[in-house]
């Protein structure tokens, strides 16, 4: 199984994978039932079954307790904090992340103590506490690059990247994007697409079109991974603000539908309040206001339901915008109040002087602020 997952292959991973779970299961290995289990959720998750990823879970939890690993079951309650996060459990992933902080700690196991904030500060993210995210982001890299676990310091370090970017300070996420596509390049190939794209949004931030398009394209042209499904849902933010840059709104809404599907088919409810307000992106720029508002309205519920601060704030501007235009003021001004009180609670947890004044300068924060 995680020979075929080491070259791309999913499809061959998961059905090795759920053969040697029934064999363990068939011949009472314990041990090698939870080591599968252990083993098969990331597989489960590009295809869309993120019910099975938490069951196998839930089952190799309860083996490793049993018997007495801590080890590993740490690292099964940290696998179970991204698959919470991903599905948008944001409650349940911190829970899961507590515990296997709490349990590498006594064990002293850095491995462990990288991998359970591997996902979690993305979580802190999206609800609104920069400071944190950035803190846990930081503690994963630090301990993973001392435990050589590599995907730390790809995936957390891209994420961290894009962190420093929305707030503001785009030269220093440049540079942790740069280290993070280096990386994959250099130890996990099927990571480059994700940190391609974290690169390419960089870019984007930091206004370089050109580099943004020429990293996408050497992403495109080299990447042809079984494991596509996942990293694509995650990817495509770039390509859509790529093309919405360029002007070419057909292109950018192709990608944005396409992208919403994907993310609804894998039950990545995490990301779903993005891929709204993005295909509300293209349709003010196609201005097409009743669509916009549809979509920045339905991406505005996904973000409640979840708590999303991040991405509450930059709808609640939009269709805010949507009603000025419209005449509608008493309404407009309510969602830019709402809009408003989210930016401040937002820019008080920076954690930095030079954070909380990077992000408030930002062109769409200024215009929310009504400076």
């Amino acid at each position: 199984m995680n020979t075929y997952r080491s070259t791309a292959d999913a499809s061959s991973a998961l059905e090795a994978g759920e053969r040697s779970l029934a064999l363990a299961r068939k011949l009472g290995l314990r041990e090698q039932l939870a080591f599968v289990a252990n083993d098969l959720p990331y597989l489960y998750l590009n295809t869309g079954r993120a019910d099975s990823a938490r069951e196998v879970l839930q089952e190799a939890r309860e083996l490793w307790r049993e018997l007495g690993n801590q080890p590993m079951l740490a690292d099964s309650l940290a696998t179970s904090a991204f698959i919470n996060a991903f599905a948008g459990d944001f409650d349940a992933a911190i829970a899961f992340s507590d515990e296997a902080l709490e349990i590498s700690q006594s064990i002293h196991n850095l491995w462990g103590l990288s991998y359970s904030g591997y996902m979690i500060g993305e979580v802190f993210w999206e609800r609104g506490d920069p400071a944190r995210a950035i803190e846990i982001m930081e503690m994963s890299v630090r301990y993973g690059r001392q435990a050589g676990f590599v995907a730390a310091d790809i995936w957390t370090q891209a994420q961290l990247a894009l962190v420093y970017g929305r707030l503001g300070r785009a030269e220093r996420g440049l540079e942790l994007a740069r280290n993070a596509l280096a990386q994959s390049e250099k130890h996990m190939p099927i990571f480059r697409p994700f940190a391609s794209s974290m690169l390419a949004r960089l870019h984007l931030l930091a206004g370089n079109l050109d580099d943004a398009a020429e990293t996408l394209e050497r992403c495109e042209a080299g990447d042809q991974s079984d494991l596509l499904n996942l990293f694509m849902s995650l990817t495509t933010g770039a390509q859509v603000r790529l093309a919405l840059a360029k002007g070419d709104t057909e292109s950018a809404m192709k990608i944005a539908d396409d992208s919403l599907a994907l993310l609804r088919q894998l039950g990545a409810r995490q990301y779903l309040p993005e891929a709204h307000y993005l295909c509300g992106q293209v349709w003010l720029a196609m201005g097409d206001m009743d669509a916009a508002q549809e979509a920045l309205r339905d991406g505005l519920a996904e973000a409640n339901a979840l708590g999303s601060r991040w991405w509450q704030w930059q709808m609640l501007a939009d269709l805010s915008q949507i009603e000025a235009e419209r005449g509608n003021a008493a309404e407009a001004d309510s969602l830019r109040g709402q809009a408003r009180e989210i930016v401040k609670y937002i820019a008080d947890r920076t954690g930095s002087d030079e954070l909380r004044e990077s992000f408030l300068t930002l062109p769409d924060v200024r215009a929310v602020r009504g400076e």
